[in-house]
């Protein structure tokens, strides 16, 4: 009897479990995915894997390391202001003026490149999944997405755009970066005060959910750059009301006419008529237009009041949103086979779902739809 094809999610787990990069990535959800996001049966489990491997690959680094690659800059302090899988971040000063200075970890950035063709033993079981899909072109999206985030001179670059696109945003401060001093083991940026959400509340919270709202739609809309890296630690929370958006260097590029036709299908979830949503996925080209019919009410159902009116976006709201669609896996699946997203997409996706995840730690309730639409309208009004 033939041996049964491996499963996406067997494949997955296996390469997250033996190898680098996938340590690292699963350090770098522990910081996103917090417990009362999971199902009940899940909780336990996932936040022990994801702990695990923050406590491997997120070890401070010798100050020796810190002193060397920061030999241009001054009064870099003893203790790192955050420790990543693949960065760690000090206080600083350049010119008299107060910086963060981010260190690659080093030899990270090599051993992952190394581990790139490994990518390559999911494209089977994700054929057999998400048949329609051009999986080289997603593959090579991925590769090119883990290399850009591993150079920090590249980092630099993405996030000085990022800063002329959202400077029209009077709330929303974006790091300056000292270019000249950058190189791909260093990035050197504007510091700015304020504790992180991570580390503190929202004085006002639904202005904090607005602000992150309009800021990604503005990015993506106005310069076509997705904010991917959308975290509570990425989020200052200043003394003027005011919200700091660090991590915005890790952007990626894809089309701006995108937006507006992803809003318009988002907002058309709150219509009971899918004709709205058929139009717009039809546009992005993501599904045909029967299954995009089907698509329509199986998200609307997944999605609850959220696609309907006002909700209250918070841990236990997704946590019951999760085990929604663990009960809808076959219908999930066999629109999973129809979908033929643009490689690029895969961006907008991880937008929405860590933005999501982090709007949960304001525990605000909004109608979503409306507040997605206003800011995409405000965006594009002179």
């Amino acid at each position: 009897m033939p041996e049964t094809p491996p499963t996406l999610l067997d494949v997955g787990v296996s390469l997250l479990r033996r190898t680098t990069s996938g340590r690292v990535l699963l350090a770098r959800c522990a910081n996103v995915v917090h417990a009362d996001l999971l199902p009940d049966q899940l909780r336990g489990p996932v936040r022990k894997e994801l702990e695990d491997a923050y406590a491997a690959v997120a070890v401070p680094l010798a100050p020796t390391v810190v002193e060397k690659a920061t030999q241009g800059v001054k009064k870099v302090s003893q203790e790192p202001l955050a420790v990543t899988p693949t960065a760690q971040v000090h206080a600083a000063e350049l010119d008299g003026e107060p910086v963060a200075v981010k260190v690659a970890r080093p030899g990270v950035a090599a051993t992952i490149r190394g581990e790139l063709s490994l990518l390559d033993i999911l494209a089977g079981p994700i054929r057999m999944v998400f048949g329609a899909l051009d999986v080289a072109g997603v593959l090579s999206e991925l590769r090119e997405a883990v290399m850009d985030e591993l150079d920090l001179e590249h980092e630099g670059d993405t996030q000085s755009q990022v800063r002329r696109a959202l400077r029209r945003l009077d709330a929303v401060a974006v790091p300056g970066v000292h270019l000249d001093e950058c190189s791909a083991g260093l990035l050197v940026t504007e510091r700015l005060e304020g504790p992180t959400l991570a580390e503190a509340p929202a004085a006002d919270p639904a202005k904090v959910a607005r602000l992150l709202v309009e800021a990604h739609l503005t990015a993506w809309s106005g310069a076509g750059l997705v904010l991917t890296d959308a975290r509570p630690s990425h989020v200052l929370l200043r003394s003027d009301g005011s919200i700091g958006l660090l991590g915005t260097g890790l952007a990626r590029p894809v089309a701006r006419d995108r937006a507006a036709v992803a809003v318009r299908a988002f907002a058309g979830l709150a219509d009971e008529d899918p004709a709205g949503f058929v139009a717009a996925a039809s546009e992005l080209g993501v599904l045909p237009e029967a299954d995009a019919t089907a698509a329509h009410a199986l998200l609307r159902e997944l999605l609850g009041e959220f696609a309907t009116g006002p909700a209250r976006l918070d841990g236990p709201a997704l946590a019951e949103m999760s085990a929604r669609a663990s009960r809808r896996v076959g219908g999930l699946l066999a629109l999973g086979a129809k979908v033929t997203p643009e490689p690029a997409d895969l961006a907008a996706l991880r937008m929405l779902v860590q933005l999501t995840a982090t709007l949960s730690r304001l525990e605000v309730t909004e109608d979503w739809p409306a507040l997605v639409t206003r800011a995409s309208i405000g965006r594009n009004q002179p």
